[in-house]
């Protein structure tokens, strides 16, 4: 039996030493309000408010070390600005990732029965210059649009294709919120005729 102890001693320190593989796993939480955008080390998902993604990869391991995978996340969100990032994944351990907001929304709406809006300028209450307009084309009756902002005071003015030009000052953004703005000539608006308070341009 003696003879045979050296030989166990060697099975048992190879078994000791040999690898086994385990799971690292990878979970992203989107804890924004809004969709999320997200891509994973290539894999692309869209994850609504407060959805989770995860990914698992298949790692070697050894009682004296844990394989490690760099992964590359990335994506915007309504309310979160693109970022991107790297995380490690190890093996036999779960890592989470939480992708937090950072931004708020500006959604103007056109309610009116036939007036287009031409245009549309965004413009921080602190700021003198209105900035160049938002739009690209024109926003017609009964359609919306957003913009991501970051939170704050802000100014909006509007002109619509009569030339008239409607504003609303000093309203609050929040993080992880849409502020609303509506407007209808005929009816309640957020916007109304008013003093232009800044300069064009800028």
């Amino acid at each position: 039996m003696l003879k045979h102890f050296p030989v166990l001693i060697i099975l048992l320190f190879a078994f000791v030493l040999s690898s086994c593989t385990d799971d690292g796993e990878l979970k992203v939480n989107n804890q924004t309000s809004g969709v999320l955008q997200l891509t994973v080390a290539g894999q692309t998902a869209e994850l609504d408010a407060q959805q989770s993604f995860s990914k698992k990869w298949e790692l070697s391991k050894t009682i004296f070390s844990a394989e490690e995978k760099e992964v590359a996340i990335s994506g915007e969100g309504l309310f979160k600005r693109e970022f991107e990032t790297t995380v490690k994944v190890k093996a036999g351990e779960k890592k989470t990732v939480n992708i937090d907001p950072d931004a708020g929304v500006i959604r103007v709406e056109n309610l009116s029965s036939s007036t287009n809006i031409n245009e549309i300028y965004l413009s921080p209450s602190s700021e003198q210059y209105w900035g160049s307009n938002a739009l690209s084309g024109f926003l017609p009756p009964n359609y919306y649009i957003m913009w991501r902002v970051s939170p704050g005071d802000w100014d909006v003015k509007i002109v619509d294709e009569n030339n008239q030009e409607y504003y609303a000052y000093q309203q609050t953004v929040y993080v992880d919120q849409m502020l609303v703005l509506r407007y209808n000539p005929s009816e309640q608006s957020n916007f109304a005729p008013a003093q232009d308070r800044k300069a064009s341009g800028g």
